[in-house]
């Protein structure tokens, strides 16, 4: 069987026995996409071929990197995650997170850690790459779910011979203790020997050897083919034009939120005598797996046909071509291509000139025809014999493809009965619709061959020193889709999914709309009013947001990155999982936003009001909250790693488990009465910062300076301050019950009334410190 395709795409095939007489032929269609931080994702130059499984290192004793693409059947549709995780800076500890349509995995990504002989983990080494593979996730002999992995035996690589961490856990739940046994958390694929997907395979006994042999058991589960994480797989399968979210797995981008192309791969096959009939392999799309390291994407469609034996005698060709979702092509003008392939080949054959037989057949891959200059199978509309035929043509097209009838007038306007020949205007006005569907993704052959009309109907032009006429920079001016927006508000119709880009929407009263999906890139947008709005998943990156008053507008999902403005009002305003990325916003005002899972890194917004906020799981590091106020606000599991809040107000926040370590500098801050509980802090700036009364309970400070910091009254037990620089910080009245203060410089520091019972100071300098009253009952001070 010879594979015939007119696709960039890879195929491949396996026959397969299932039952006495039933054989099948098995075809995996492979697609590589890289994937852009916005937009579409698209066809990556190299075209991966189709593969078993491949093992970390080559070493089939470690787990696999990549699953094998000629699994015979996936009941489900699934996603994993492989590769390298890079990072452009040296870090401790990365939150990741894979969105593929409505289904995501969150994990978190620390640095090498052992547990210590007194039961204590060391900090995190900083890293720049760490592999996401099954080694790195909790595991370790005899457990069955990842007997690969780190956290119960050894490690043997250490010279101290002490046990290593897990790299790879589960999202804000950390390991605390060395006899924990965590769930298992890794978003890879799971290799086919493990007991998980083994126990599928059902039973092998006198009976099977009778009866099945050498078949599959009769409990056999298909679901054994499944190589994602249960946690990873959806009902039925996917469409193939699924948005993917990614935060932290791309080798160049911080955080990734583009879609999948809409690719529908058809496979044809060819009897052997057989004329032009075709018969189709049903594709479906079951896997979607993501390499971390290189910023791309593999696509797998999967189906079966029957098949006389593992000969593949009564089959001549395997025909693959693609083509964009909602454009099917009839198969009769399939087996009309195919024909005219099959002929250009044939003649090609009998020009007797030998030539270098490819790479991958030399090897014994299946013979591949000369690849045509093809993207995306089109249907090739009937060649129209005017202009007018042609752009009505393309007309009916783009409506058949769920085009906007505006955008259709502005492609594709109709000539009002002048003919090509005589409108001088025509190349130019075709020259520029033809850029706008290229961009868009339009059929052009319409457009083609009304452009080629004119090339024969009109004399060639005489030399002349007049400007070339080029097509217009963008559809639209931005004063043009000012008044599009005005038009639209004028009669009531609605405003989603609109490309707004570069739009001056300035002053305007959009308070209440709904402007869900919209494109707002770079648009102006000072002093608008989009109070109570609906901005979910808007693209507003660049937007300028002087003025503007956004109270209580949901943005669910939008993107606000490069996003600036003084004097922004987001009060109430919803922000849950919105990716604002080097936003600039002094002064902004988020009193009781509902920001769950924002990520806001990167930016400059001193003086930024959040009272009240719901920041939980937000991602907040690197920037500037200088003068800001989170009072009474949300921020479990949130992240301020390296950033500034210097003369800040957290009082009263609720937040426990806040990564504030790296370098975060809350020097001079208000903590006071608020709950940090399992915080880090670990190498942070604390100096003259207040955290009065506040709940500390095993929080981590180790390594950070809080010189002159007032710790009055908290509560700290098993607390580690561990190395830090407590110079004339004030602790008195704190419960300090079993906290750690090894080799913590504490001179003049004030322990009156403490609480410091079997406290660990050894090593600690207290050089003038004032202990009056304190409870040094089982404490080391020596």
């Amino acid at each position: 069987m010879r594979l015939i395709d007119d696709s960039p795409l890879r195929a491949g095939w396996l026959p397969w026995q299932f039952g006495p007489g039933d054989w099948r032929l098995i075809v995996a269609v492979k697609a590589t996409l890289e994937l852009p931080r916005d937009g579409y994702a698209t066809l990556a130059t190299e075209q991966a071929f189709v593969t078993g499984d491949e093992f970390w290192d080559d070493d089939p004793e470690r787990s696999i990197r990549y699953s094998n693409d000629l699994a015979l059947l996936k009941p489900q549709g699934e996603v994993w995650v492989t590769g390298t995780l890079r990072s452009t800076t040296p870090v401790r500890e990365l939150a990741c997170m894979a969105r593929v349509g409505e289904l995501s995995t969150r994990f978190d990504v620390v640095g090498d850690r052992w547990w210590r002989p007194d039961g204590g983990m060391t900090e995190p080494v900083e890293f720049t790459e760490m592999p996401i593979c099954w080694e790195r996730c909790f595991g370790g002999p005899g457990y069955e779910h990842n007997p690969v992995g780190r956290g119960i035996a050894p490690d043997p690589e250490d010279p101290e011979g002490r046990v290593a961490l897990p790299n790879i856990e589960r999202h804000g739940r950390l390991v605390r203790s060395p006899e924990e046994r965590p769930v298992r958390v890794g978003p890879c694929p799971i290799p086919p020997t493990w007991s998980e997907r083994m126990r599928l395979t059902g039973t092998y006994d006198a009976a099977y050897m009778r009866d099945r042999w050498p078949f599959f058991a009769e409990d056999f589960s298909w679901r054994y083919f499944q190589t994602a994480p249960e946690s990873q797989r959806i009902e039925g399968y996917w469409r193939g034009d699924e948005e993917i979210e990614l935060s932290r797995l791309h080798p160049e981008h911080t955080f990734v939120r583009c879609r999948l192309p809409g690719l529908k791969p058809r496979a044809f096959l060819h009897a052997s005598g057989a004329q032009g009939a075709l018969s189709e392999v049903g594709l479906v799309l079951d896997t979607v797996a993501i390499d971390a390291g290189e910023g791309r994407a593999f696509l797998i469609w999967r189906g079966s046909a029957p098949l006389q034996d593992d000969s593949l005698d009564d089959l001549a060709h395997l025909y693959l071509m693609h083509e964009g979702l909602g454009a099917p092509k009839t198969q009769r003008e399939y087996e009309s291509a195919f024909a005219t392939r099959l002929r250009a080949l044939w003649e090609e054959d009998q020009g007797f000139e030998a030539e270098p037989i490819p790479e991958d057949e030399a090897l014994g891959a299946p013979p591949r025809a000369p690849e045509p200059p093809l993207v995306i199978a089109e249907p090739d509309p009937v060649a129209p014999s005017s202009a007018e035929e042609a752009i009505a043509a393309q007309r009916a097209r783009a409506r058949e493809l769920g085009w906007p009838e505006s955008l259709i007038e502005q492609l594709y306007p109709t000539t009002s009965g002048a003919t090509v020949a005589t409108t001088p205007t025509t190349r130019a006005s075709l020259e520029a619709a033809r850029a706008a569907a290229v961009e868009l993704g339009i059929p052009t052959a319409g457009v083609d061959a009304a452009l080629a009309q004119i090339d024969e109907e009109l004399p060639a032009p005489p030399e002349s020193t007049t400007p070339e006429v080029r097509p217009p920079e963008g559809l639209w001016t931005s004063q043009e889709r000012r008044d599009l927006v005005v038009k639209c508000l004028a009669v009531g119709e609605p405003l989603t999914q609109l490309d707004l880009s570069d739009a001056d929407l300035s002053l305007l009263d959009l308070s209440g709309q709904d402007l869900s999906g919209a494109l707002l890139l770079r648009a102006n947008l000072q002093g608008a009013n989009l109070d109570e709005a609906t901005l979910d998943g808007a693209t507003l990156d660049g937007a300028k947001l002087d003025g503007a008053t956004l109270r209580r507008t949901s943005l669910r999902g939008a993107m606000l990155s490069l996003v600036e403005g003084e004097g922004v009002d987001l009060t109430g305003a919803v922000l849950e999982d919105a990716l604002a990325e080097r936003a600039v916003l002094p002064g902004v005002v988020l009193r009781e936003a509902r920001a769950r899972g924002l990520v806001l890194v990167e930016g400059f917004l001193p003086g930024a009001d959040f009272e009240s906020a719901d920041l939980r799981d937000a991602e907040l590091a690197r920037t500037n909250f200088d003068e800001a106020s989170f009072r009474r606000a949300r921020m479990t599991d949130a992240r301020i790693e390296g950033a500034s809040l210097r003369c800040a107000c957290l009082d009263e926040i609720d937040a426990e488990q806040l990564r504030a370590s790296n370098t975060t500098d809350l020097s001079e801050a208000t903590m006071r009465w608020a709950s940090l509980a399992r915080s880090s802090f670990s190498e942070s700036l604390l100096i003259g910062t207040k955290l009065a009364e506040s709940d500390l309970t095993r929080a981590t400070f180790t390594g950070a300076r809080l010189e002159g910091a007032q710790l009055l009254a908290i509560r700290a037990c098993g607390a580690n301050f561990s190395t830090s620089v407590l110079i004339a910080a004030s602790l008195s009245g704190s419960d300090l019950l079993g906290a750690r203060f090894e080799a913590a410089q504490m001179r003049l520091a004030d322990l009156t009334n403490a609480n410091l019972y079997q406290a660990e100071l050894y090593r600690a300098d207290l050089t003038d410190a004032l202990l009056d009253g304190a409870n040094v009952e089982g404490t080391k001070l020596a």
